[in-house]
Parts: C-alpha cells; structure tokens; sequence
C-alpha cells in the first residue's frame, strides 16, 4: 500500500524569509515616500494661506495709506493747513 507523507509542520524556507523581508522592506520605503509627500503636500497648503494672510494685509496697509494721504493732500490743499 503506498501512503502519501505530508508534512504538517513545515517552515518557511530561508528564501521565502529573504524575500518576505524584502518585500515588507519595500512597502515600508513606500509609505514613507508616500508619508513625505503627504507632509510636503501640507506644507505647502500652510506656506500658502500665510502667504495670502500677509498679501491681504498688505494690501489694506495700502489701501489704508492710500486714503489716509488722499486727505491729507484734501486737507492740505483746501487751505486748511
């Protein structure tokens, strides 16, 4: 009578291990590029809105000195001064 063995207690081959570490080695690379990107990606969204902050503000120091020398040159000139 022939009996088929069949070994329940195998172990993963070295060569599986190599490349099973490999591969966890790769997807870790991969998430941390992705990871990168992703901070740089917020970084630049934050770099941004404070840059518009500043435009704006900027602008209405303008805007505000604009009219603020608009009536001087009003009060100068109507021979208040």
């Amino acid at each position: 009578m022939n009996l088929i063995k069949i070994n329940l207690n195998q172990t993963v081959s070295k060569a599986e291990q190599d490349f099973i570490s490999q591969e966890k080695k790769r997807w870790y690379t991969f998430y941390i590029i992705c990871g990168l990107f992703l901070i740089s990606f917020i970084w630049l969204i934050s770099i941004n809105s404070r840059l518009s902050y500043i435009v704006k503000e900027r602008n209405n120091t303008i805007e505000i000195r604009l009219l603020v020398n608009h009536c001087v040159h009003r009060y100068v000139f109507a021979g208040i001064y």
